[in-house]
């Protein structure tokens, strides 16, 4: 059902290329997220999202390494 919502229209907006793109990305211990926005209308609008589980070697990293890690994996 949180998945669902969270690809309602009333959530996720249509990408458009003419504003820019704001990406969020957040590892933590076991887990990696980005959220993919733009400014729309003067507020940040999701487009995207994404997210998944770190193996057991990767939840070994350091933080800035699974920092860029998520970055990576988004790009």
């Amino acid at each position: 059902m949180l998945k669902t919502s969270l690809i309602s229209s009333l959530i996720l907006e249509y990408l458009d290329f003419e504003p820019m793109f704001i990406i969020d990305v957040d590892a933590i211990r076991d887990s990696l997220g980005a959220v993919l926005s733009q400014n729309i209308d003067g507020s940040a609008q999701m487009v995207s999202y994404a997210s998944r589980s770190l193996t057991k070697a990767e939840g070994g990293y350091c933080v800035t390494r699974r920092e860029m890690l998520v970055c990576v994996t988004c790009a």
